[in-house]
């Protein structure tokens, strides 16, 4: 009797031991592929692939392989908190539908439609993978990230601003793509801002190296939308980043870079001429609001008669730098309504518990706060355009998708 019991509890410990096995193998494989997937789609936006159209054969063929994995290693139970941005596009997708049916309006041709679709796709897969995801999966996502971008930066550098003496002296920017870019650029600087912390001193320096250049390649992209959100960003750091151990020591950092910045701007005359008529003002005149908003209040009264026209219903796909007022303009209140509530989410779980802990949740509210802030100077944030939010929308997913409770053991290692 007593040797039954005995082999029972064996076969009891093998069965334990393979299921566990097989839980980290899906782990480890969910971070390779996640990993892999946030380094292309951010090397997608390399400036060859975007002259030939070929960033989504990069970008695409990752996330389906992601989508793969996720089936071959079966999804986990998933978090009510996923239902509010559900409730968003379904009723959205709805709505729209049903008014392209009566009204046969390009609704569907937009912008926004797309880079909707694209991040409730992302957000989708981050909350299916939210179960065999860990904090290292998020860092290695997160570093992963960052090498991409540092990458692009340079590309671009060298592509388009090394040896151009006329990159700062006039309103035509050097690279187009420029609001993009430094989207994905501004992320990077606050992932390694927040997130990493290297015990080596020289690693350590290295970081503070990338994100002094990535912040001076910011500038040099003269993307003034960003440039308001990263004052945004770097001014909730400074507010509540006190509360969180780990950004403690950054803030210190912040306060010494902005104190540097400060003086420089008061006391050297070059420098400040420099940042404000060739960074701030883009090499445009000051005499001119209109010219200094890129003609954006001229745009402006064409837009309000339009939105006054078609508040109900819109009208279609109308391409003007306000997502608020781009969102009601194209869809009207009854289809806009939807986006609103899905662009607001993302600040809103960011005040609340996270299931990977404060970092990662003052991590969220730095993104989506950003990229909302963007949205009232562009047209596509915080969805996009294209892929350049997806990183927002993949750690909300992450972090609503798995209930609170859910993490044991090395899950929050």
């Amino acid at each position: 009797m007593t040797t039954n019991k005995n082999k029972l509890k064996g076969r009891l410990r093998t069965a334990g031991v393979t299921g566990q096995g097989e839980q980290d193998g899906a782990k480890t494989l969910i971070a390779i592929v996640l990993s892999l997937a946030c380094f292309l789609t951010v090397l997608s936006q390399h400036p060859t692939l975007v002259e030939v159209g070929a960033t989504r054969l990069l970008a695409l063929p990752s996330w389906l392989l992601v989508v793969f994995v996720l089936v071959l290693t079966g999804v986990h139970s998933i978090s009510k908190n996923v239902a509010p941005v559900a409730f968003f596009a379904l009723c959205f997708f709805l709505l729209v539908s049903i008014l392209t049916l009566f009204l046969a309006k390009p609704y569907f041709e937009s912008g926004l439609t797309y880079s909707f679709a694209l991040s409730i796709f992302i957000f989708l897969v981050g909350a299916l993978g939210a179960g065999n995801v860990t904090r290292k999966t998020l860092y290695y996502c997160s570093l992963s990230y960052v090498v991409a971008a540092t990458l692009l930066a340079v590309a671009v550098y060298f592509l388009y601003f090394y040896g151009n003496d006329s990159a700062f002296s006039n309103g035509v920017y050097a690279y187009a793509s420029k609001n993009s870019l430094a989207q994905i650029i501004l992320t990077a600087i606050l992932l390694l801002l927040v997130i990493f912390r290297p015990k080596s001193a020289m690693l350590n320096l290295g970081r503070y190296g990338m994100v002094t250049f990535l912040i001076v390649f910011l500038f040099m992209l003269r993307s003034r939308a960003t440039m308001i959100s990263f004052a945004v960003a770097l001014l909730v750091i400074l507010l509540f980043g006190k509360r969180i151990g780990e950004v403690r020591r950054e803030r210190k950092a912040i306060l010494f870079a902005v104190l540097i910045f400060l003086l420089l701007l008061v006391f050297n005359g070059e420098f400040r001429s420099f940042f404000i008529n060739d960074i701030v003002l883009a090499g445009r005149s000051s005499a001119s609001v209109d010219d200094v908003s890129s003609g954006r209040l001229s745009l402006l009264e064409e837009v309000l008669p339009l939105v006054k026209e078609n508040i109900f219903f819109g009208v279609g796909n109308y391409y003007y730098d306000c997502f608020p007022l781009a969102a009601v303009l194209q869809f009207g209140i009854l289809g806009a309504w939807p986006l609103f509530g899905a662009a607001i989410y993302p600040v809103y779980r960011a005040t609340r518990p996270n299931a990977f802990g404060r970092v990662w949740q003052f991590t969220l509210l730095l993104i989506a706060l950003s990229y909302f802030v963007n949205g009232f100077f562009e047209c596509l944030p915080p969805f996009g355009p294209g892929v350049k939010c997806f990183f927002l929308w993949l750690l909300l997913g992450l972090s609503v998708g798995r209930p609170l409770d859910a993490f044991d053991g090395d899950d929050i290692s």
